[in-house]
């Protein structure tokens, strides 16, 4: 009776070992690829809203005639 409780106590303890490494080997692969598929989701999502309008920068231009007024 002896040696059959210690060979499922064996059994029980490497299948939580186990298990404990395959999570700790599989959790970070896990969560690279989950945010990789949600960043591309998100991108996927954002091309069918329409871009915002950016304002150009426009150089001012000063007439001569206009400076000559603004100094007085």
């Amino acid at each position: 009776m002896k040696s059959i409780f210690r060979f499922s106590v064996r059994a029980i303890a490497l299948a939580v070992i186990g298990g404990q490494t395959l999570c700790l080997l599989i959790t970070p692969l896990f969560t690279a690829v989950a945010f990789s598929l949600f960043d591309d989701i998100e991108n996927w999502f954002r091309s069918f809203r329409k871009p915002p309008t950016r304002l150009k920068l426009v150089e001012p231009t000063f007439d001569g005639d206009l400076a000559r007024h603004a100094a007085d």
